[in-house]
């Protein structure tokens, strides 16, 4: 989304979204307040994050009000305790996803009506792709551009494949130095 570090992005960064009229897309989602707080909530907030997780990682930010996926006004959100939503979303996305994601990044910039805008970063990860196991929920979601949906089969495939890549070029690497020693082509 930002083309800088999740550190680095400032409240100016936040508001240049706004103004710009930046759009939802498939790494960048807008919510206006964190779902948060009941169980229908909580299973679409992880569903949300795995979503992002299987199509290859993003942000969600959180206090950006949007209209049909354009972000119109960064107003922050009211939360009493920062660190305990976070714990508490780090928790139930490690508890309600399979294999278990983990690796996420909060940043809160201040400076906003109601308060800080929360960047949520979503790693890509490479033990994917991850199933929501909310609730008796068993499904695997990706996120397209403005949405979410259910893996199809060429969907889940497609992520498998992408989870053995690591693997497979590290055995291709391997492959290639003893092919260059044995030949006596090793430098």
């Amino acid at each position: 989304m930002f083309l800088k570090p999740l550190d680095s992005i400032t409240a100016e960064d936040v508001s240049r979204l706004v103004d710009i009229g930046a759009a939802e897309t498939v790494s960048r989602e807008f919510k206006s307040i964190v779902p948060w707080g009941t169980q229908g909530p909580r299973k679409d907030l992880v569903t949300h994050i795995s979503a992002i997780a299987n199509a290859g990682g993003g942000d969600i930010l959180f206090g950006i009000e949007e209209n049909n996926g354009v972000a119109v006004e960064a107003v922050g959100i009211d939360v009493p305790n920062l660190d305990e939503l976070q714990r508490g979303i780090e928790q139930s996305v490690r508890d309600g996803t399979d294999p278990s994601l983990t690796g996420l990044r909060f940043r809160a910039i201040e400076g906003f009506e109601k308060g800080p805008v929360l960047i949520l970063r979503v790693p890509r990860t490479w033990t994917g792709p991850h199933m929501l196991t909310l609730d008796k929920d068993s499904r695997f979601y990706i996120r397209d551009t403005g949405s979410k949906h259910i893996m199809n089969t060429h969907e889940l495939r497609m992520a498998f494949n992408r989870a053995d890549e690591p693997a497979a070029l590290a055995r291709r690497y391997r492959e290639e130095r003893l092919t260059a020693i044995r030949n006596n082509d090793g430098a």
